[in-house]
């Protein structure tokens, strides 16, 4: 142990007063704390289970037959673990400011836990229809945040933003952290219609596939066979939570870019 990683401590001096000999001090360890991992926040607790999960399932249209009794709503979505079917969150929207806008409308959607409490908002802070309004949008912001329940104020922290550059053949997104940092792209196919196979959107870091969202086959999903649009995602391998929500809220932000159905006063 080198001398840098000790440091000298002085014993309590005697009652009979005098200086202490050199062989009364005694060297005492500092402890290493470089190698410890960071502290779990109160905000990132109480996402819990989600920081273990690898692959979700996201449903859209969740039937009344699927709802719990305390539901207060039917659900726009429902998202589960792949393979063990364990809920994970509803998700519910607020009412649009301009819903004529259709798919291109502002919107705020909120994810409630199993305990029916809102742990997670997805918001898309502005309208950017193209056509209805008058405005082209060469790019879309979405923010993602998270309650923090541990707080007296039960705060809302961002966790992560999601931006969608436009482009005519292959829409971009960029995944980034709290502070706007690009972590993860997203590139859309060329042909996004999911009638006849699964519309796979690669997840990237740094150019190489990491994850996937996959568009189903729509409605004909045998281990799903109910009347809904899904979903799958798989996560990269060893990202936190933060960026697993932040992932979530570009699949639903993707589902409102080429799959939501779009108003005739917006398209034509």
């Amino acid at each position: 142990m080198t001398d840098n990683q000790r440091r000298i401590v002085q014993k309590e001096p005697s009652t009979t007063g005098g200086a202490l000999p050199f062989n009364d001090l005694m060297a005492v360890d500092d402890t290493d704390l470089t190698d410890l991992p960071p502290p779990i926040t109160a905000a990132t607790a109480e996402l819990g289970y989600i920081n273990q999960v690898s692959e979700i399932v996201v449903k859209q249209g969740v039937s009344l037959r699927e709802l719990q009794p305390n539901d207060k709503e039917p659900s726009m979505y429902s998202i589960e673990e792949k393979g063990t079917g364990e809920k994970l969150y509803k998700v519910y929207e607020d009412t649009a400011t301009c819903v004529v806008c259709g798919p291109n409308r502002s919107f705020k959607l909120r994810l409630m836990d199993t305990q029916d409490r809102e742990l997670i908002q997805v918001e898309r802070p502005y309208i950017s229809c193209d056509y209805c309004c008058g405005i082209t949008s060469f790019f879309d912001i979405v923010n993602v945040w998270v309650r923090n329940y541990k707080s007296k104020q039960f705060e809302w922290r961002r966790f992560g933003q999601i931006r969608q550059f436009w482009c005519p053949l292959f829409p971009y997104f960029s995944v980034r952290n709290a502070v706007g940092q690009s972590e993860l792209t997203i590139r859309a196919p060329l042909l996004t219609s999911a009638c006849l196979r699964p519309v796979v959107f690669p997840i990237k870091h740094g150019g190489e596939v990491v994850g996937s969202i996959t568009k189903q086959r729509g409605l004909s999903c045998r281990e799903y066979p109910s009347n809904t649009e899904m979903y799958t995602m798989k996560f990269p391998p060893g990202i936190d939570e933060k960026l697993k929500v932040t992932l979530i809220g570009t699949l639903l932000l993707i589902h409102f870019k080429f799959y939501e159905t779009s108003c005739h006063c917006c398209r034509g």
